[in-house]
């Protein structure tokens, strides 16, 4: 640890011995200590341990010396001190109590050698008791403003990404969302039925679709403007997730005034019989329809589709289905509910050409 020259010592068998034997395999020891530390505690021990065996090996050999040599071990030994206090990566504490030992056994072999008449180093021994501390209170006062400013740091960087977090999933949670209904939009039913339609098809199940459409809506609008159509959007809306069997599926508006139901596992009757259900229920709940061409309430044409996913298939053919039973319904009356065929996109395309 101090760049002296062993041979020069007069008793050089110790002063090597001492090096060789003691503060190698103490300096090997902390080293190891600090590469396998979890701890601040554990690099702490690491660090007095090495510092400490090495002023005490310095302080023994300046203490066996004598003359020159004394002189050249205490002023490594003074400037270590100094430097550790100043630079070390411990604790206050562990620091204060290293260099507290270092100097204790410093002026101590200073003073027996000045009470055996070497009176020269006392000067020096004084300037390092004196700064030591001085340097030691630099370090602490930097360190302590460093690690407040890291722990403020980290403090801020944990509120700004608990913020972001929470505003990612809002942020994702309103774009899929229209604000008018509170249901899926169509950026959320795309989110919610593509994973839907994967995972049928791994598992070979069924997965069902309901196409809702008021019936006679632009009349009722250009009757009542768009305030009270609005108004007609949210409560069949609430409507149909009231309606709607708990952990079935999701609901989604697909703009202006057609709402869909998408329904894993739910094959061709039991998609028809929620489509029934869902009319049945807003007919009977009567809202009021000032449209002159409707029946004076509001009433839904319901189109519904069931399929297994295949290879060629694709989500958009399941939604397709229900957009043409929808127009069934419509054309056989409305206030109805009419089944569509998922039809192979392979298939359809095959008659489009012959025709």
């Amino acid at each position: 640890m101090a760049p002296i020259d062993y041979a020069e010592h007069p008793a050089w068998p110790l002063a090597l011995g001492l090096r060789l034997g003691i503060l190698f395999p103490i300096q090997l020891l902390a080293i190891g200590i600090a590469c396998r530390a979890r701890s601040h505690a554990a690099l702490d021990l690491a660090g007095a341990l090495s510092f400490c065996v090495a002023m005490a090996v310095i302080t023994l050999l300046a203490s066996t010396a004598g003359g020159e040599t004394a002189t050249r071990y205490l002023t490594v030994q003074g400037g270590l001190i100094l430097v550790y206090g100043a630079l070390t990566g411990q604790r206050p504490l562990a620091t204060l109590l290293s260099i507290g030992f270092a100097v204790a056994a410093y002026d101590g072999a200073v003073i027996a050698m000045a009470e055996a008449g070497e009176e020269g180093r006392l000067p020096y021994a004084a300037f390092v008791t004196a700064f030591s501390p001085g340097f030691l209170a630099v370090r602490i006062l930097l360190f302590d403003r460093t690690e407040r400013t890291h722990f403020l740091h980290r403090q801020l960087q944990a509120c700004l990404n608990r913020d972001l977090t929470r505003l990612t999933r809002e942020l994702a949670t309103l774009a899929g969302t229209d604000p008018l209904t509170g249901l899926l939009n169509r950026r959320g039913l795309d989110a919610y039925l593509g994973p839907a339609w994967a995972a049928a098809g791994e598992r070979c199940a069924w997965i069902g679709a309901a196409l809702v459409d008021i019936d006679y809506f632009k009349a009722f609008n250009d009757a009542a403007g768009h305030e009270a159509g609005d108004g007609c959007l949210g409560a069949v809306a609430g409507l149909i997730r009231s309606e709607i069997p708990l952990g079935i599926g999701r609901t989604a508006r697909l703009g202006g005034e057609e709402f869909v139901v998408v329904m894993p596992d739910t094959g061709p009757e039991r998609v028809l019989e929620i489509g029934e259900r869902l009319r049945d229920a807003i007919e009977r709940t009567a809202l009021p329809h000032p449209g002159r061409c409707a029946p004076g309430h509001v009433t839904v044409s319901v189109g519904v589709a069931s399929t297994i996913p295949c290879a060629t298939a694709r989500p958009a053919d399941l939604l397709r289905a229900a957009d043409r039973a929808v127009y069934e319904a419509k054309r056989q009356g409305r206030n109805r509910v009419s089944a569509g065929l998922v039809r192979d996109p392979d298939v359809h395309r095959a008659d489009l050409s012959a025709a």
